[in-house]
């Protein structure tokens, strides 16, 4: 009778600590590369996200103004932003275009535009970011009867289609804050984009143009308020022609 042997196959210590490193050295090579592409996804989403405001901000702001008058334009500081240096950053202007995207009407008899309503764009404090700097972009709109003529927004009878001025010397700051609530005439504040670190409008000396510089960035963290300034940054400047006088 022949006898068989069996071999039972055992595992030593040292092989199991070999085992374990090996693993552990893919397991840290797999995180680190993870790492890599994450910090460059983020990297790139915040690049990306920068570049989008700013394209959203320019052609937002540049095609109402191309159809306005120069008559009615205004430019103001608006004090409520925390950074005091701050200056022009906001502005008004008629427009003739009606919510629902209408080619503007032209009056041949009277010899005029027949203007929808007014547009404010502002700059405010960005509550969702904590560091101080950083900015949203809002837009108010004061919607007018027909045939409404030309004029500044300080001139402005409210509601519009009354005969009672505003009881103010600037009452763009007045429909910005919230004196003037919101009805069916004035919307509520509409934010347009944000991640803006400075924004200026100039307009020339017989103004026909005006200038707009923009500056955007982002906080490394945003929820942090010592965060530094993120490496993602775009400033961008702009001339608009008034074609309207």
């Amino acid at each position: 009778m022949t006898k068989r042997h069996i071999y039972m196959a055992g595992v030593t210590l040292l092989e199991i600590m070999f085992a374990a490193a090996i693993f552990s050295f893919l397991a840290g090579l797999m995180f680190y590369i993870f790492s890599i592409s994450a910090r460059s996804w983020i990297k790139v989403r915040q690049t990306v996200e920068i570049k989008e405001n700013s394209q959203i901000l320019m052609a937002r702001i540049e095609n109402e103004l191309r159809a306005t008058s120069v008559s009615s334009l205004d430019i103001i500081d608006y004090p409520s932003v925390s950074d005091p240096n701050q200056k022009s950053n906001a502005i008004s202007f008629l427009s003739p275009y009606d919510d629902n995207g209408n080619i503007p009407e032209y009056d041949c008899y009277a010899g005029a535009m027949k203007w929808k309503k007014y547009i404010i764009f502002y700059l405010d404090d960005d509550t969702t970011v904590k560091p101080e700097g950083y900015y949203q972009l809002f837009m108010r709109k004061i919607f007018l009867g027909d045939n409404f003529s030309t004029l500044l927004l300080k001139k402005l009878p409210y509601p519009p289609l009354s005969s009672t001025p505003l009881s103010s010397t600037n009452p763009m700051k007045n429909y910005i804050d919230g004196t003037v609530p919101s009805d069916i005439y004035l919307t509520a504040p509409r934010p347009v984009t944000g991640n803006i670190r400075k924004l200026n409008f100039t307009a020339n000396s017989n103004g026909k143009k005006v200038d707009i510089i923009v500056k955007f960035a982002k906080p490394v963290n945003p929820m942090d308020v010592t965060s530094p300034e993120g490496p993602d940054k775009l400033e961008l400047r702009s001339t608009v022609v008034l074609r309207n006088l």
